[in-house]
């Protein structure tokens, strides 16, 4: 028999199982009032769908990567874990923000809002989940601006909202860094001054920034330690399908050297809490981490989270201290 064909069936059954660990996700207001998100079922407001997601590059030191077009075409796995979507509204009421266009290095289009506070206490650059886009976020987005204010650029990878583009991992970091840069333009701010902040697979596409030059802070949602993890926990007898490197958070983060605020619930369904405990016991320290009991992974966060990322980044990342 052609040894091609159980990897090729294994392809289609992952394809099938997938929606099983692809649970919707997306930030929600504290006291479990959901966010004006959109569902992945329907194009009125809801909230954002999520499961494990793309990789990370091998290990680089301190240095940002050789500058390179990443690969245009998808693997199978990475059609698997991206699951982009288009709607969403985007001129969402009460959000004060500012539509941004700005380029990849291999000159995809990218599109992201950015919602500056009047008196910064941390710019951040905000990584979602691996499906929706920026415009289930808005009620996010203006309650951390106001609330805690902080100015955010929250943009779309490849293929996600207005974003052009096919994704894969290669393409959604390049993604992130150009990210980075933007936000560094338009808060006037060295790369280095920005906080970066990642839900689910936005946190892997978050370490592997932070693991090549190091950012102000660094805060993690409902991460994993790495894509493969999840994979034996959701379909174990197909988890060979995932290369070992794919987003691998656990040998990115050694390389991180900023504060570190990592939040998992445990009862997580889609992310176990276990890999979160495992990404958190191989980063270094200053590190901070708050278990969220019997919170599932798209539980609305008590607003004892939003408080304590808050006093984090007074008091481990502020604005204006050396790195």
């Amino acid at each position: 028999m052609n040894r091609a064909i159980p990897t090729i069936m294994g392809g289609l059954l992952l394809l099938v199982v997938c929606p099983a660990y692809s649970e919707e996700v997306a930030p929600r207001k504290p006291g479990g009032l959901r966010f004006g998100l959109t569902s992945p079922r329907s194009p009125s407001p809801a909230k954002q769908s999520e499961p494990p997601s793309a990789a990370p590059a091998e290990p680089i030191e301190g240095t940002k990567p050789a500058v390179k077009a990443p690969k245009k075409v998808p693997s199978l796995d990475e059609m698997i874990l991206f699951q982009p979507r288009k709607n969403g509204n985007w001129a969402p009421p009460g959000l004060e923000f500012r539509d941004v266009e700005f380029e990849a290095v291999d000159r995809t289009k990218l599109h992201a809002w950015y919602c500056p506070a009047e008196k910064p206490r941390a710019v951040v650059l905000y990584c979602h989940g691996n499906s929706g886009n920026i415009a289930w976020l808005a009620e996010f987005l203006e309650y951390v601006r106001t609330r805690h204010q902080l100015s955010v650029l929250a943009f779309d990878y490849r293929g996600y909202g207005k974003s052009v583009g096919t994704p894969t991992v290669e393409g959604v970091l390049a993604d992130g860094r150009a990210a980075r840069a933007k936000c560094s333009e338009l808060a006037g701010v060295p790369e280095t001054e920005i906080v970066l902040w990642g839900r689910s697979m936005g946190g892997a596409v978050a370490v592997q920034l932070a693991s090549e030059e190091r950012p102000r802070g660094l805060i993690l949602e409902c991460t994993f330690d790495s894509f493969k993890t999840v994979a034996k926990h959701h379909v174990p007898q197909w988890a060979f399908l995932v290369p070992d490197e794919r987003l691998a958070s656990v040998r990115q983060i050694p390389q991180v050297t900023c504060p570190l605020f990592q939040v998992h619930g445990t009862a997580d369904r889609v992310v176990p809490y276990q890999s979160g405990q495992a990404l958190h016991q191989a980063a270094n320290e200053p590190k901070f981490f708050l278990t969220l009991p019997e919170a599932d992974h798209n539980t609305p966060p008590p607003a004892k989270m939003y408080d304590q990322i808050g006093r984090f980044i007074e008091i481990q990342c502020p604005v204006g201290r050396a790195p």
